[in-house]
């Protein structure tokens, strides 16, 4: 149950408490843009983190860096971020100007929780937590200021000790295939579309359409079983050929999603659409279970695709088939897509649902050699 607005009463009417240096100390070497900054910045640290608390109190996503905050969870937030104010205005430093230096001379001074000599100094993944809010007080602030935010807090998040730090300590990052395994499938996927044996078998020909539409645009296994003839949507200029899916909601409150298909997906695509035609399968779903149109069933369609990255020689039971919409964000974002556009294609109503890719973006564009052969 969420208690976001209980939890700014208790903020507002804890401003003043906040122990910061008196007015001499405060962060009066700014910029001269700055000018405008309000008298108290002590109040302008607390109000700051009010109104970030209140975009996330009004938020309706789901996902859990975005959904709306508990008390306990906004209490702990606050400390963290009364912490690195006091610091700040001690420092005289303004947060259009922090350095990754700057904030990691704060990391590196925060005594660590619990105490201890064998724990100095905070976790990485205690320090990710701190970076992480302050990334998004620092966009929030600049958005607010009408300027380019500062990176650098974003900059840290990328770089070890703390990229994936909250992955490896948590939770294991997102299992995907490499740039090398996913040319190889999708090498595959084309040799078995064009094989004239698979037109015996359009069960094969289905199966192998499915994981196109995973890989080339992102659909989990349950979107792909929804998903409709009517959801394909072709360029009439090109042979009817698929360019793009509207992928319907689960949630009869929400709209569906579009989210674009590259032309090798599109051609696999549109050559399973054409055996679907040719052995006259009935009903309006897009990957039918049987030839009257069943729906494909959870446990149907997880082994029947399985089976498809088995053959290819890509079998990873631990990954699983979401190892397919992995790679399809990662590869996207490794090549500069904006995060605002592969969240909306993966269903996400804001781009901070993607940060579990970006430090794994990062690497799988140090690590590919030279321009992707198809693109993603």
């Amino acid at each position: 149950m969420c208690a976001a607005s209980t939890a700014e009463r208790d903020i507002t009417a804890a401003v003043s408490t906040f122990t910061l240096p008196d007015s001499t100390c405060r962060a009066t070497e700014t910029p001269a843009s700055a000018a405008e900054q309000p008298l108290n910045v002590s109040q302008a640290f607390a109000s700051l983190y009010l109104s970030w608390l209140a975009a996330r109190d009004a938020s309706r996503s789901t996902a859990r860096d975005a959904r709306p905050l508990k008390t306990s969870s906004a209490s702990v937030y606050q400390q963290m971020w009364k912490a690195f104010a006091n610091y700040c205005l001690a420092n005289r430093l303004h947060l259009s100007t922090l350095t990754e230096a700057d904030i990691n001379r704060f990391l590196q001074t925060r005594p660590a929780r619990g105490g201890g000599e064998a724990a100095a100094v905070l976790s990485a993944r205690y320090q990710w937590r701190f970076l992480v809010l302050i990334d998004r007080l620092l966009r929030l602030d600049a958005e607010q200021r009408g300027t380019a935010p500062n990176l650098a807090a974003h900059a840290l998040l990328q770089r070890p000790p703390h990229r994936r730090a909250n992955a490896v300590e948590q939770d294991e990052a997102p299992r995907f295939l490499s740039a090398s395994d996913t040319h190889r499938l999708i090498e595959y996927l084309e040799q078995s579309i064009a094989d004239g044996k698979q037109a015996a078998s359009w069960r094969r020909a289905r199966d192998a359409a499915a994981v196109t539409v995973m890989l080339g645009g992102g659909l989990t296994p349950a979107e792909v079983r929804r998903l409709r003839l009517a959801d394909v949507i072709r360029d009439k200029q090109e042979g009817g050929l698929p360019t793009s899916l509207h992928i319907p909601s689960a949630d009869a409150s929400r709209a569906g999603r579009r989210t674009p298909l590259p032309e090798w997906a599109g051609r696999i695509l549109l050559a399973w659409l054409r055996q679907r035609a040719g052995h006259g399968i009935d009903g309006e779903q897009a990957f039918p279970a049987t030839r009257t149109g069943k729906v494909w069933s959870h446990t149907g369609c997880q082994q029947a695709c399985g089976a498809v990255l088995q053959r290819a020689g890509l079998a990873d039971e631990k990954a699983g088939l979401f190892q397919l919409r992995h790679a399809f964000a990662i590869r996207h974002l490794a090549a500069g897509t904006p995060e605002h556009l592969v969240a909306a294609w993966l269903g996400y109503r804001d781009a901070d649902s993607v940060m579990q890719y970006r430090g794994l973006a990062v690497v799988e564009g140090e690590t590919t050699d030279g321009a992707p052969p198809k693109q993603l």
